[in-house]
């Protein structure tokens, strides 16, 4: 009986195993998550948001979620002289204290999903330090698509999906 070595032995389940990887492999670019530098995005959703305020955006604390639903935190800036700088966990604890006196201006929470190499989608949840009554906080919920040329992030469209007051 004359015994073949192994490695010329090519099952049915390596011939499948190599088509898939060669399909993965061939994937097109839109299955692929998109890159983006996590701190550009943060300073673009800033930059935009303070547009939208009518007063002083210094302190103001933003966070970026996992998932909408908040559970992972996984990074807080703090807005400080017309930049971001790094924050803490205790600057988004002090941002939903019940002293109010300790909120900043606002408070922006958000998530990134990206949709394509060019095109990612933001929820952004935005809370003001005041609302129509004295312990009440303002703010809206919004969904942003973000669309990358030349480079660079833009926003490309905004929705409101509530109102906070």
């Amino acid at each position: 009986m004359t015994t073949r070595p192994k490695s010329s032995l090519i099952s049915p389940a390596s011939i499948l195993l190599l088509f898939c990887a060669g399909s993965l492999a061939a994937a097109p670019p839109a299955t692929r998550p998109a890159a983006f530098d996590e701190q550009a995005i943060a300073e673009l959703v800033a930059a935009t948001s303070f547009k939208d305020f009518g007063r002083s955006t210094e302190g103001t604390v933003l966070a970026r979620f996992e998932r909408p639903e908040h559970k992972k935190l996984l990074r807080v800036w703090v807005a400080e002289k017309g930049t971001l700088r790094a924050g803490s966990t205790q600057d988004l604890d002090r941002a939903y204290s019940s002293d109010r006196s300790q909120w900043p201006p606002y408070t922006i929470l958000f998530t990134i999903t990206p949709v394509s190499p060019n095109r990612l989608t933001l929820d952004v949840h935005t809370r003001f330090d005041m609302g129509l009554t004295p312990e009440s906080r303002g703010g809206s919920e919004e969904t942003w698509t973000l669309t990358k040329k030349g480079g660079r992030w833009s926003v490309t469209n905004r929705e409101t999906t509530m109102n906070i007051d």
